[in-house]
């Protein structure tokens, strides 16, 4: 047996505040709570298995991203850390099942973020 496969009945029986199975089902986006892992865990087959069988989203990045993305496709925005302080990012953000999304700090190479989950508040990182 896997980590995963440990860890996610626990996690589907632990983790407070998970969205009712009606939230759910009116809300084909809405996913009962949040995987984030380092870029050991990017693996396409395995969020598809926890979205398609747990309603789970994943987060991971990937350590070597491809080219660049040009700088018109990125957007300054204030974000809200999880501590309430505010800061401004540049960010930008390109769709799939899979969903890409890069942040560039100031001076410092692009971070390229995947995801699973399309609940967004719109740059809630």
């Amino acid at each position: 047996m896997n980590e995963a496969q440990y860890s996610v009945p626990r996690l589907l029986k632990e983790v407070p505040n998970q969205p009712t199975d009606a939230c759910l089902q009116s809300n084909r986006w809405k996913s009962r709570f949040t995987l984030i892992f380092d870029q050991e865990g990017y693996s396409p087959a395995f969020f598809q298995e926890m979205w398609t069988q747990h309603r789970i989203s994943c987060i991971t990045y990937r350590k070597f991203p491809q080219e660049p993305w040009p700088e018109a496709w990125f957007e300054e925005v204030e974000v809200a850390l999880p501590g309430g302080e505010r800061v401004w990012m540049k960010l930008a953000e390109q769709g799939s099942w899979i969903g890409s999304g890069k942040h560039v700090g100031t001076g410092g190479p692009e971070a390229y973020l995947e995801c699973s989950s399309d609940e967004s508040d719109q740059y809630g990182v």
